[in-house]
């Protein structure tokens, strides 16, 4: 799978996320609305495991950086849910949109959360290719896992397994003397 495709394809569909959102009226269309950003989600999912199982066969270390490019680029994504987030909170304020805004909220989180396990997924597929070919040991693989799927952490932990590998590819290059 080409660098092009292994970084477009988690990425692509939360654009077409990004720009069809704002385009369809939200007052009269919130469940179509929700409908199709269920089925987006669905579809992202899809691809994402598509994506995992056509890259199985790649080097560990371009599937890590692959995963941490995805992270990064991500990020304006959930810096803005949690905008959208906390202006719910402080409208929430105000009786009358105290129930909406809950429910907005929670939507939110989910739909964020979502976003962060479709991502974690290319990040366990590099945390295990790099662990199986000697980069990392095997608790640090076991805890960089888990740390995919915690909200920051995910972030730091695909820095440091890319760190480790790059140090480690070093290291190998220079005992065969490449």
């Amino acid at each position: 799978m080409g660098k092009f495709c292994r970084i477009a394809t988690p990425i692509l569909p939360y654009l077409w996320l990004i720009i069809i959102g704002p385009l369809a009226p939200q007052i009269d269309l919130i469940a179509d609305n929700l409908t199709v950003d269920i089925l987006t989600l669905f579809l992202i999912f899809v691809i994402s495991v598509t994506g995992v199982i056509c890259s199985r066969t790649e080097p560990s270390q371009k599937l890590v950086k692959s995963a941490l490019i995805t992270k990064l680029v991500l990020i304006p994504f959930y810096v803005l849910f949690f905008i959208a987030g906390t202006g719910m909170a402080f409208a929430a304020i105000l009786p009358i949109f105290t129930g909406l805004s809950i429910i907005v909220i929670i939507l939110l989180a989910v739909i964020d959360y979502l976003i962060l396990i479709d991502t974690s997924i290319y990040a366990v597929q590099a945390i295990i290719k790099a662990g199986s070919d000697g980069y990392l040991t095997k608790s640090e693989t076991i805890i960089s896992c888990i740390l995919s799927f915690v909200f920051c952490l995910d972030v730091i932990a695909i820095i440091v397994v890319t760190d480790k590998c790059n140090k480690a590819a070093k290291k190998l290059n220079v005992v065969r003397g490449i």
